[in-house]
């Protein structure tokens, strides 16, 4: 029959957890502080913590003008995403990692085994690892 199994759907859609952008922090009584999805326990203190979404990088995908080698001469840790972008391009691959802290974008330039990673926080290159 037709009805009940469009009841039974029904309900089994209802029974699936919402997705959200909130997260918790909750710190237990001895300072113990963890990041979850879910509210808190009740004998934690418990905070809401917003997750900001970044929107994917303007940039085209223009051919990087940065060979892994490279890619230590021309960016520097401080700099800006827009700078490193004009020093070396387009990179030939970008990682993005979201966080309760925000998001994380690792540019890949060249190919394993010989790849430099270029670590993007909040608009600012952090890390360099070639």
């Amino acid at each position: 029959m037709l009805i009940p199994r469009t009841i039974f759907m029904f309900v089994a859609a209802l029974s699936l957890p919402a997705t959200s952008n909130a997260a918790f922090k909750c710190e237990s009584a001895d300072g113990k502080v963890m990041f979850t999805d879910q509210p808190c326990p009740s004998n934690h203190k418990s905070e809401s913590i917003s997750i900001k979404k970044k929107e994917k990088s303007t940039y085209t995908s223009l051919p990087s003008n940065c060979s892994s080698d490279e890619v230590a001469e021309k960016v520097s840790i401080g700099m800006a995403e827009a700078k490193a972008y004009d020093a070396c391009g387009y990179p030939d691959d970008i990682n993005r990692t979201q966080t309760a802290y925000g998001v994380q974008e690792q540019w890949v330039y060249g190919t394993f085994p010989r790849s430099a990673y270029v670590y993007i926080e909040d608009g600012v290159v952090t890390s360099i690892q070639d």
